[in-house]
């Protein structure tokens, strides 16, 4: 009776015994930790088996369609001076733009000069004492350049300067119905088309151009510009809105 109790007492502490080394064991191999050198490794060859299009050019003995769109592309990355289609459309477009409105402004000059006379108006806010420098072609253009430079508008017939451009014949216009004797010379063009395309700028856009701005690119201090945009603003009596009908008129007069 006694040995056949030491008997399974000894198999008990033996079956202990392997069964701590099994669970011993296998906890080294779940928890068992990876070097980061030895993961950087693997990753490696991991992606050197991959291949990226980027990397790829097309043989010239057995070039597909897919083939041919994966060389484009590795042109375009690796070339700079690799233009696609896409863009080369967008600079003839800009291209097209600049041109009309320059054709636009050089008609709207000469229509203006027609109308110059010599002798200045007897009480005039906006006649300066000398005749400005830079033409008034000149002047509309770089109005309209750095309104729309403000705006980040393409220089195109529908941006924010060509429109502000047609407000301000339109607002000339009415100008000179509330103030029939008031004549357009070479002391005060400048001046008005800077104020009315700024107030027309502001009329119409949700985000009003900076007075401090507008007074650098026309070229006078931004106190003069203030008083300038009240005055017009008072003698108009604050009639500012220009219907579709009316701006359309101009529009078509000079495209």
């Amino acid at each position: 009776m006694t040995g056949s109790c030491n008997n399974i007492m000894r198999k008990n502490t033996l079956f202990r015994k392997s069964r701590k080394r099994t669970s011993r064991s296998s906890t080294k191999v779940v928890t068992g930790k990876i070097s980061p050198g030895h993961g950087l490794k693997k990753l490696a060859e991991l992606l050197s088996h991959w291949q990226s299009p980027f990397k790829f050019i097309p043989h010239e003995d057995h070039s597909t369609e897919e083939d041919e769109q994966n060389g484009e592309l590795t042109t375009c990355i690796s070339n700079p001076n690799f233009v696609p289609a896409m863009a080369k459309v967008d600079e003839e477009a800009k291209a097209r733009g600049k041109e009309e409105c320059r054709l636009i402004i050089d008609s709207v000059t000469d229509s203006i000069m027609q109308k110059i006379v010599e002798t200045k108006n007897p009480e005039d806010a906006f006649d300066y004492d000398k005749v400005p420098v830079v033409s008034l072609n000149e002047y509309l253009y770089r109005c309209i350049k750095y309104m729309n430079h403000w705006y980040k508008d393409e220089p195109n017939v529908k941006s924010t300067g060509m429109r502000s451009l047609f407000l301000s014949l339109v607002y000339i216009q009415h100008l000179q119905k509330v103030l029939p004797g008031f004549q357009l010379n070479e002391f005060n063009i400048h001046r008005l088309f800077l104020i009315t395309m700024l107030i027309g700028a502001k009329f119409t856009e949700d985000k009003p151009i900076s007075n401090k701005y507008w007074a650098k690119v026309g070229g006078i201090c931004v106190d003069q510009l203030n008083q300038l945009e009240s005055a017009f603003c008072s003698i108009s009596e604050f009639k500012l809105y220009v219907g579709d009908d009316e701006l359309d008129r101009v529009y078509d007069e000079y495209h």
